[in-house]
């Protein structure tokens, strides 16, 4: 079995390991690439270790008490204003309530892959915060260190079913430091590692699904996150950098 194929297969292996199911053949071939592939082995370690994070309270978040609040008062003032009406009336009123009761309880629970507050492909950008928060820990950022783009680009060859683009902006001041491959969604996907100043960037470039949200701009828990769909290709920027900045190397990385 390849690279390709392993990584294909990778997310499927993990549930395996995770609920000990019976290895098939397939699993087995798995197994014995990962023993073999130090790449794969790198890329099965993140996504187990990003299944753990966001499994953890590291990626999860609660409402704010002023919000809970806020729509609690909501709910007591239309309970108030139904008392006034006919039983009819009532009903009528009761069906606002119930949702802003619905909207309570679901603000009282800690977000979870289910319950994104990105509002796109179920669990795309909680995902995409874990594995940037991941790599800066030692080890995991590259694959390949290299800030010559001939270098690094041609190291994807084999590993991923598409050829991403990789080009170094140094001039613009976002330094190119290298490259991984990573696995978000059930999909290979590339990340090139770009610098600005003391900050660290992940792009991650990938075939556009179907189902890909149009350009968007979101800040969770201290990280900035752009993306875009160019060439059939999605496009995700991450970093605690500063949004205005991730847009002027979104720009880069179309033109």
């Amino acid at each position: 079995m390849n690279c390709k194929d392993t990584l294909k297969y990778l997310d499927s292996y993990l549930d395996s390991k995770t609920e000990k199911a019976l290895y098939n053949d397939r699993h087995a071939a798995i197994e014995e690439h990962l023993h073999n592939c130090e790449s794969c082995q790198k890329a099965y370690q993140r996504l187990h270790e990003t299944s753990q994070l966001l499994q953890s309270k590291q990626i999860q978040h609660t409402a704010p008490k002023h919000l809970k609040a806020r729509l609690a008062h909501s709910l007591h003032d239309e309970e108030k204003t139904a008392s006034w009406f006919s039983l009819s009336s009532a009903l009528a009123y009761s069906v606002p309530a119930l949702l802003v009761g619905l909207f309570l309880g679901i603000f009282s629970l800690p977000f979870t892959q289910s319950t994104s507050i990105f509002h796109g492909k179920e669990s795309e950008q909680e995902m995409l915060v874990a594995s940037h928060v991941q790599s800066l820990t030692a080890g995991h950022l590259l694959d390949i260190a290299s800030s010559d783009s001939h270098n690094v680009k041609p190291w994807f060859n084999g590993r991923l079913g598409f050829s991403p683009k990789v080009r170094d902006f140094t001039r613009q001041g976002f330094p190119l430091a290298g490259g991984r491959l990573d696995y978000l969604s059930g999909e290979s996907v590339a990340a090139l590692i770009y610098r600005h100043r003391k900050h660290t960037i992940n792009l991650y470039i990938s075939p556009k699904p179907e189902t890909a949200a149009s350009d968007r701009i979101a800040h969770y828990k201290g990280y900035n996150l752009v993306q875009w769909n160019n060439d059939g290709m999605r496009y995700s920027l991450i970093s605690d950098l500063k949004t205005q900045d991730l847009v002027k190397l979104k720009g880069l990385v179309s033109n």
